[in-house]
């Protein structure tokens, strides 16, 4: 099994005053890493329909607080959809029950709540974990794809140093046959968007 996700978002106090919530999307995307806050897919593989989530959802919000930072998440498109104005506590200041609601993507709990199998499945650890995975959709093949994908193109820009280097013949046939199945990964994903 291996772990959720490597790395937490960085929490940075932003306290910038701004005219839309949205203008905070630069940080946000530089704080999550370039990952969703929810499933922890990598933007590289679909930026463009990368957004900014309000954890707590502004029905609970002052017009303020809206468009203040603690509370915004960098999300890809599928989460914030599937996401939206679920708020299961009907309090804003608790965030789950311990067996339906969300917990910040920004805490360590976060990170105890799912693991990921060979293939990058998402699994939930606990009932509160299937729940948000059910709710946010986190059992979609395209982030076990993305997931995989990451682990590929990270492996290939080891090998691209040590690729000239190498003289043995079957090692560099696994590496074509490495550049083909992160080829046939990115053809499955482009399936799975449409």
């Amino acid at each position: 099994m291996n772990k959720f996700r490597e790395e937490p978002p960085i929490k940075e106090e932003v306290l910038t005053v701004v005219s839309k919530y949205q203008l905070h999307k630069p940080t946000l995307e530089k704080n999550f890493r370039n990952k969703c806050g929810y499933c922890n897919d990598n933007d590289v593989w679909r930026n463009t329909f990368y957004e900014v989530d309000h954890y707590i959802p502004k029905g609970y919000l002052t017009e303020d607080e809206i468009k203040e930072y603690w509370n915004l998440i960098y999300s890809c498109r599928y989460c914030n959809n599937s996401k939206r104005a679920k708020w299961p506590t009907k309090d804003r200041n608790i965030d789950n029950n311990g067996i339906e609601g969300f917990v910040s993507p920004y805490s360590k709990e976060y990170d105890l709540l799912f693991i990921r199998d060979a293939e990058g499945k998402i699994i939930p650890q606990s009932d509160l974990a299937k729940w948000i995975h059910k709710n946010l959709h986190l059992g979609l093949k395209r982030h076990s794809l993305i997931w995989q994908l990451e682990k590929i193109d990270a492996t290939l820009d080891v090998l691209e140093v040590k690729y000239p280097k190498i003289k043995n013949t079957q090692t560099k046939d696994k590496i074509t046959n490495l550049l083909f199945q992160f080829r046939q990964k990115v053809k499955d994903l482009q399936k799975d968007n449409d």
